[in-house]
C-alpha cells in the first residue's frame, strides 16, 4: 500500500498573514512558539507521513485552510543497488597474481 506524507516548506496561501496562520497551526497542532517557528523556517519539513491517499487529502485540506501551501506526497522508491564493475586494472592485477608464470 502506497503511504504519502504532508510536505511544508513555509509558504502561505494568498491572502493570508503569516502570524494568524502561524498561531492557528500552533493551536492545532498543540506546539511550543519554537516549534511553529521551526515548521515556519522555510526550510522543507514533513508535517505527517505514513497517511494513506485519503487521510492525506484530509490532512491537507486542513493545513490549507489554515493558510499553509502543502504538499500531499508518495514516498520515492529507493533507487536499485548497482554492482561496482571491475575496471581493466582491477582484473588484470588479479590475473598476474592469480597464477605464477610458467619456466
Amino acid at each position: 500500500m502506497t503511504t504519502y506524507a504532508i510536505i511544508f516548506k513555509g509558504e502561505l496561501r494568498d491572502g493570508f498573514v503569516r502570524d494568524a496562520v502561524m498561531a492557528a497551526f500552533r493551536e492545532r497542532a498543540n506546539l511550543t512558539a519554537a516549534q511553529v517557528e521551526q515548521v515556519f523556517s522555510g526550510a522543507k519539513v514533513t508535517l505527517k507521513k505514513g497517511l494513506t491517499r485519503d487521510e492525506a487529502k484530509r490532512f491537507a485540506r486542513d493545513m490549507r485552510a489554515l493558510g499553509m501551501h502543502v504538499l500531499a506526497a508518495a514516498p520515492r522508491p529507493w533507487p536499485p543497488r548497482r554492482r561496482k564493475k571491475a575496471t581493466a586494472s582491477t582484473s588484470t592485477a588479479r590475473s598476474s597474481t592469480a597464477s605464477p608464470a610458467k619456466r
